[in-house]
């Protein structure tokens, strides 16, 4: 029951709300979606404090690296500038990476106790709820006719999008967290911005620099290496207690 609450709180709610307030917070992004990148580290390390997850140590430089490419490939040529009047923006995005982070490791024991599908019915379902608890006390309530008349994107395109980027994504890398390690696992999800790599390329013919393609290069590298440097015996590792 606690990692179910931990799942909910940290991963539904916590995060979300931190990751909208530090977007909100700030128009260069750019340093928010680096500290919002280190939610791996947060999983590492709270996966060896619940469930005794012990990677050997060339794992460790491996994530690390995959870590950094990760940001090269999310900030590609721009890179960012510090901004001070946008501190609350930096300590939302540390905040999220740390809920998101801790999440993933809450999450592991749920699934590994339950199904996939039962953990994304209760995340989405009770996150909404209080979702909606905190906006209604927080009296910024509108009708669902002012947010249809504000929205200048098809509803039906916005459910759509639900759908797929957060529901449906949500339930496989649910399915594929039951099998595999929670430190594993983490690395794996610094693929999103490999996938928005690939898309740019094939579907906008965006044409990457030198140094977004190394990146890429590095991260896919780094899944098919990764697996094999992770635990040195897997019954080091805790059993899962819900």
């Amino acid at each position: 029951m606690k990692a179910l609450i931990g799942m909910i709180l940290l991963g539904g709610v916590g995060g979300s709300w931190c990751f909208v307030h530090a977007l909100d917070a700030t128009q260069s992004l750019g340093f928010v979606f680096v500290l919002i990148g280190l939610q791996p580290v947060f999983t590492i390390i709270t996966s060896a404090l619940v469930l005794g997850e012990h990677p050997r140590g060339s794992f460790y430089a491996f994530a690390a690296t995959t870590i950094f490419a990760s940001i090269l490939l999310t900030l590609g040529d721009t890179g960012f500038s510090l901004d001070n009047s946008s501190i609350h923006a930096y300590i939302y995005a540390i905040l999220t990476a740390i809920f998101w982070g801790t999440s993933t490791t809450f999450s592991k024991i749920v699934i590994t106790h339950n199904s996939a599908l039962y953990a994304l019915a209760l995340r989405f379902l009770f996150t909404g709820l209080i979702g909606w608890i905190i906006v209604a006390l927080s009296h910024e309530m509108i009708s669902t006719s002012e947010i249809l008349s504000k929205m200048s994107i098809n509803p039906i395109n916005i459910l759509f999008l639900v759908f797929i980027s957060d529901i449906l994504a949500t339930g496989i890398y649910f399915r594929g967290l039951r099998n595999v390690p929670a430190t594993l696992a983490t690395i794996f999800e610094l693929t999103f911005p490999l996938t928005g790599f690939i898309l740019d390329y094939m579907l906008y013919d965006v044409i990457p620099s030198p140094m977004k393609v190394v990146a890429a290069l590095v991260i896919l590298m780094s899944i098919v290496i990764l697996p094999y440097c992770h635990f040195i015996e897997e019954s080091n590792a805790k059993p899962a207690v819900a």
